[in-house]
């Protein structure tokens, strides 16, 4: 129920942060833009950039033998991605610390995209503010250009066995978030 409340919450915010961008772009065009004046960077929405249509985000991909990891629990190598207008701005490939939600936190991380995960730390990646993609599944380079392009959540990126024939629950992996 908590969890369910807090993407909803992440939905509204997105939401929110498109519409801010809309009108970012809108006094941009009219020379009076509120960005200019603004340094800060608000959420994921790009507000106090210099120009708004380019927003910036970072989206760390967890990696295993050049594939995404199966449990992000135990990943020990991530892709840090910065993207922006739909294309990779920096890419960099890190040794994940002890410490993940801390390092993460520090790295400005907007989205996780992994495989599967543990509850209580999607629960945790939630509360700070982080938006996780899980029971994700394949090369590196095609869920990177998938995530960019918004065609993640198709069936070709879900990790084997997810959402398949179930005989005791009838949900998918994914719907329960």
């Amino acid at each position: 129920m908590q969890l369910r409340l807090r993407n909803s919450i992440s939905n509204i915010r997105m939401r929110l942060c498109n519409f801010v961008r809309r009108i970012h772009v809108f006094f941009e065009n009219a020379n009076a833009s509120p960005s200019a004046r603004c340094g800060k960077r608000f959420a994921a929405c790009g507000f106090g950039t210099p120009r708004a249509i380019q927003l910036a985000v970072i989206t760390l991909f967890t990696v295993w033998d050049g594939r995404i990891a199966p449990v992000f629990d135990t990943a020990r190598e991530a892709c840090l991605v910065e993207s922006a207008g739909g294309r990779i701005v920096s890419e960099k490939t890190l040794a994940l610390p002890a410490q993940t939600i801390e390092w993460l936190q520090r790295q400005r991380v907007d989205t996780v995209v992994c495989g599967a995960i543990s509850r209580p730390l999607q629960e945790r990646l939630a509360a700070v503010g982080i938006t996780v993609v899980p029971f994700v599944a394949g090369d590196l380079r095609q869920v990177i250009q998938a995530s960019l392009n918004g065609t993640l959540s198709g069936a070709a990126f879900t990790m084997p066995g997810c959402c398949g024939r179930r005989r005791m629950r009838r949900t998918c992996c994914r719907r329960n978030l």
